[in-house]
């Protein structure tokens, strides 16, 4: 099987810098894009969060929006704030120190912004769906605010922040991707976008170098998350024993995009380049043939910042 060793000079989009963004970081951009472009699909999930789609969801609320793009920048703003919150017993949109939230964001990111946090919930998935979505507050709206276009996101502990943010930026094709893994069975999402409305020809995971074809699960095939799974066991051996890698490829005719474009993230024994993100400076270019088969809690506390900051609206559900 041939190795690709990435050059690190010029990191490409959704390649780790600096321990960003960690698997759950990841994860919450993934959900928050699923919020966004299918809305009406976690109704459950807003159930049992204490809302309800069909009567608390303003019309813009309950229409799915183009999704967001991660930045690193705004990743950076979003983890200082969920560790100083972690490390401080704090939980407001101004540090600790009292910094306002918008003097802090700008020392990362030059263009407007916003934020949601969160604090109490058990994972990514509920704080975004029975915590943010149902809140009470801006918490929904900032998800699906139409004007947003980036998004950075910092976890410590329970402590979770989003940091939206509008940059005018062409959309990379393929947003984001993550591996789940329960017991034997690993499932990889990633979520594509089309500027133009056109549907991809294929998207895949390519894992361990081998591909492995995936179907739409939320939105629509031009703005859309896409779920494949298989058995351990169907793992490629490669140069590193127990080592699991992976990355995704979403194609339209002879154009190919990438995530993360000049590198893959994984799990397991691998000699990682980023310990802490889980990324490995390389891509195993896939043998041809392949494929995979297709599948288809107490909450916290949440805060939002749109404009003007809102002061956290302490919220403990049990």
């Amino acid at each position: 099987m041939l190795l690709l060793l990435s050059s690190l000079a010029f990191a490409g989009y959704g390649d780790a810098v600096g321990g960003l963004p960690s698997p759950a970081e990841r994860e919450l951009v993934l959900w928050t894009n699923a919020a966004r472009v299918a809305p009406e699909r976690f109704k459950d999930e807003y159930k049992a969060g204490g809302c309800s789609f069909d009567v608390d969801f303003t019309e813009t609320e309950r229409t799915a929006q183009d999704p967001v793009r991660w930045n690193p920048d705004l990743n950076e703003a979003a983890r200082f704030h969920s560790v100083d919150m972690a490390d401080n017993d704090w939980f407001n949109h101004s540090s600790s120190d009292g910094t306002p939230m918008n003097q802090r964001v700008a020392r990362y990111y030059d263009h407007p912004a916003s934020e949601n946090i969160a604090w109490g919930y058990p994972d990514v998935y509920t704080a975004v769906f029975e915590g943010w979505m149902c809140s009470e507050t801006g918490h929904r709206g900032n998800i699906m605010k139409p004007d947003w276009d980036e998004l950075g996101t910092g976890i410590k502990g329970v402590y979770y922040t989003q940091n939206f943010g509008k940059a005018g930026i062409e959309r990379h094709p393929v947003g984001v991707g993550m591996h789940f893994l329960s017991g034997n069975l690993v499932r990889f999402r990633a979520e594509v976008f089309d500027e133009g409305g056109v549907a991809p020809d294929r998207v895949d995971v390519v894992w361990n170098g081998e591909h492995g074809s995936m179907n739409l699960e939320y939105g629509v095939p031009a703005r859309g998350v896409y779920l494949t799974s298989r058995d351990l066991a169907q793992a490629l051996e490669t140069e590193e024993p127990g080592c699991y890698e992976y990355y995704f490829e979403a194609a339209w005719g002879e154009t190919t995009a990438r995530f993360p474009e000049t590198g893959s993230y994984g799990w397991g024994d691998c000699t990682f380049a980023d310990g802490d993100a889980k990324w490995l400076a390389r891509q195993l270019e896939p043998d041809e043939g392949g494929g995979c088969s297709s599948v288809g809690a107490p909450a916290g506390l949440v805060a939002t910042f749109a404009g003007l900051l809102v002061l956290a609206r302490r919220r403990r559900e049990d």
